[in-house]
């Protein structure tokens, strides 16, 4: 179980990743594109044809001789819309011609911070993959812990018990589906802990979740600390035998159903941090001097409910700024600014403010780009395996 909020030690036992809730806050629009287009014209004094505004808009050059003849300046506008078709707007062109919403005042002021920081300290939870598809854990109706209750649980962190699991493993199978990293792709907020890291701005990112998404986002692992575990590898509770990662993601995915040890018979679980087991050892090793390294600290995604991941927004240096990126406050903690919002709303609006927009674009297309194609060479590999078993 979790320690007491006043100890003070971190050397404590872990528990499940913390949750958010509350509702979404939008931004407001401002001109749309078509009054945007209408101001360039008159700031520029142009009296310029429809067709070439609508081409230099678009990101789209295109250039053509001067002639008197109607009919032959027709087909070259004819011609270049052709063209521009066939030309797809650069990752620059599309953000010129997007329309801005406005950038809230502590937007603009966490977005100075990052850019003068060089040693960022972020906490995450289950608030930035919430746009992934993966539900927190404590929303009302909604959350992954009310979804378990059909298994009757004692009560809801029972499905993180050990000796719970022991008995009853089903509750933990359903939960794994639903957060396995393969059934889901990163969110924009994960690429952006993958570019503050590029920018050489990450100290370390502390992530309460366990779905691996960061680490699928791309960011170097020597950046990244999952405190709670992950789904990478599995092992036996009994005999601390390691199992092949695909026999486990079978049995969980496809036979809903628990991994039972190859040596001793016993249960095997992904390397998820129960109640009642420590964390990580790097945790430890690095916690004391992050803290006082860093120069930063933005907690994102988190109610930080859970010690001692909870307890590091608060033993970070007097002068470190603290800001929270969630949906509601949190009591208890140490905060110097916060922007309520989704994580991934409020990334959009910093990477704006930052001008990292077209940057952040890019790397994070690049990325889904090439996890779908993983995923999708999986499928295809699944499948053939699934063909020959069959005819066997």
């Amino acid at each position: 179980m979790p320690p007491d909020e006043n100890e003070s030690s971190v050397a404590v036992v872990a528990a499940v990743p913390a949750s958010v809730e509350s509702p979404i806050v939008t931004t407001k629009q401002h001109d749309d594109t078509d009054q945007h287009q209408q101001q360039q014209v008159n700031d520029n004094g142009n009296d310029d044809s429809v067709e070439e505004i609508t081409q230099r808009v678009q990101g789209i050059h295109i250039v053509t001789d001067e002639k008197d003849d109607d009919d032959k300046g027709d087909d070259a506008v004819k011609n270049g819309v052709k063209e521009r078709d066939k030309i797809k707007p650069t990752a620059a062109a599309a953000a010129a011609t997007k329309p801005k919403p406005t950038i809230r005042k502590e937007i603009r002021t966490l977005a100075d911070w990052i850019d003068k920081a060089q040693n960022i300290l972020i906490v995450t939870g289950a608030g930035v993959s919430c746009a992934a598809g993966i539900p927190d854990f404590r929303s009302p109706g909604t959350g992954l812990y009310d979804n378990l209750q059909t298994y009757d649980l004692p009560f809801p962190e029972a499905v993180f018990d050990l000796d719970f699991f022991r008995h009853k493993p089903l509750p933990f199978v359903q939960l794994a589906q639903a957060l396995w990293p393969s059934q889901h792709l990163p969110t924009y907020t994960h690429s952006f802990l993958t570019l503050l890291a590029k920018r050489s701005k990450l100290l370390r990112n502390y992530s309460q979740n366990i779905d691996g998404l960061e680490y699928l986002a791309g960011l170097p692992a020597e950046r990244l600390l999952e405190c709670h575990g992950h789904f990478r590898t599995s092992t036996c509770i009994d005999c601390s035998k390691q199992h092949p990662q695909e026999l486990v993601e079978a049995d969980i995915l496809v036979h809903a159903r628990p991994t039972h040890c190859l040596k001793c018979h016993g249960l095997v679980k992904p390397d998820i941090v129960f109640f009642g087991e420590g964390l990580p050892d790097r945790f430890h090793s690095l916690v004391h001097g992050d803290v006082k390294q860093a120069d930063l600290c933005i907690v994102m995604g988190t109610s930080l409910q859970v010690a001692p991941v909870s307890m590091i927004p608060n033993m970070v240096g007097r002068k470190t700024k603290v800001a929270l990126v969630n949906r509601e406050a949190v009591a208890g903690t140490k905060i110097d600014l916060f922007c309520r919002g989704d994580c991934d709303d409020i990334v959009q609006e910093l990477v704006q403010a930052l001008e990292w927009q077209v940057e952040l674009d890019e790397q994070h297309e690049e990325m889904l780009q090439l996890r779908r194609e993983e995923r999708s060479k999986s499928k295809q590999g699944k499948n053939k395996n699934e063909k020959v078993n069959g005819k066997a």
